[in-house]
């Protein structure tokens, strides 16, 4: 305008937008400019907690509702967010991540990854361990219930002779009871853990790691210190197997079901010939 005070970019705005019937953007009051504040990202890499802009390394953090916003549901969806993250899962057992080229892939279960991985505070020391699907998990129950299709089971593992795999129980049992309540499901799915050979950790959730009183060398104990917390997911299973004779307990195949509820039991009533043990033309 000629002659006249001009009118700011703000205002200007403002006024198209009036005549054109579109809603206007709020103004900002004058002389105090937008602030943008990141929220903090506290690391404790070295014992102690403080901002990731004090820590000597370059690091990626990515909230996980950004995560589920973009349809990430696996570790093998990190890479498009992460620059120079490989993650290669030809199967769970073969898992293998390296950052920048730098990482381990022996493919052997005694050997541990030179990329360490950490889920809620847990140490992973198996790579395959963070392949747990729990958003395709949650995907399958919600199709199930919907079509009105019983789920009997949800089966987890923590630890045995195959796998090594020591699954995450607490947040399988979490979404059960979510979604059973959300849609107001009577019976709910039993879950059950196959921990054959882990089940003798639970022994360990109260040790004293400090003091060692049973003198267990201290690889041993490290990697015990490290798994024990998932370990004491397991209260959180409906039942769980226990397989004596692999830690040579007996000489001879002896195995133990723990079932947490006496009426869960009664799923299992059955006729006798519908059980493979218990086939009258085999047994006589």
């Amino acid at each position: 305008m000629r002659g006249g005070a001009g009118l700011s970019q703000g205002m200007a705005a403002a006024l198209l937008a009036g005549a054109f019937g579109w809603p206007a953007a709020p103004l900002a009051a004058a002389g105090t400019p937008e602030v943008i504040a990141l929220p903090p990202v506290l690391v404790t890499a070295r014992r102690k907690e403080e901002s990731a802009v004090a820590v000597p390394i370059s690091m990626v953090a990515l909230e996980g509702e950004s995560l589920a916003e973009a349809g990430f549901s696996s570790a093998t969806d990190l890479p498009e967010r992460v620059a120079g993250l490989t993650v290669s899962v030809p199967n769970p057992r073969l898992t293998s991540f390296t950052i920048r080229g730098l990482g381990s892939n022996a493919f052997n279960d005694g050997v541990e990854s030179s990329v360490g991985l950490f889920m809620d505070g847990v140490y992973l020391g198996r790579q395959g361990f963070s392949i747990f699907d729990l958003v395709d998990l949650e995907r399958q129950l919600r199709a199930c219930i919907q079509l009105n299709c019983v789920v009997p089971t949800i089966m987890l593992t923590m630890g045995t002779t195959d796998t090594f795999g020591v699954d995450q129980v607490k947040p399988v049992f979490e979404l059960r009871n979510r979604l059973c309540e959300q849609f107001e499901v009577a019976v709910k799915p039993h879950i059950h853990v196959d921990a054959a050979i882990g089940w003798s950790m639970i022994f360990f959730l109260g040790y004293d790691f400090a003091a060692n009183p049973l003198a267990i060398n201290s690889a041993t104990l490290a990697g015990i210190e490290r798994n024990v917390a998932r370990f004491a997911e397991l209260k959180y299973a409906d039942s769980f197997t226990v397989d004596f004779q692999k830690w040579g307990y007996v000489p001879y195949t002896s195995s133990l079901v723990m079932i947490k509820e006496q009426d869960d039991l009664k799923a299992m009533e059955n006729d006798p010939e519908n059980f493979s043990y218990f086939e009258r033309d085999i047994q006589g």
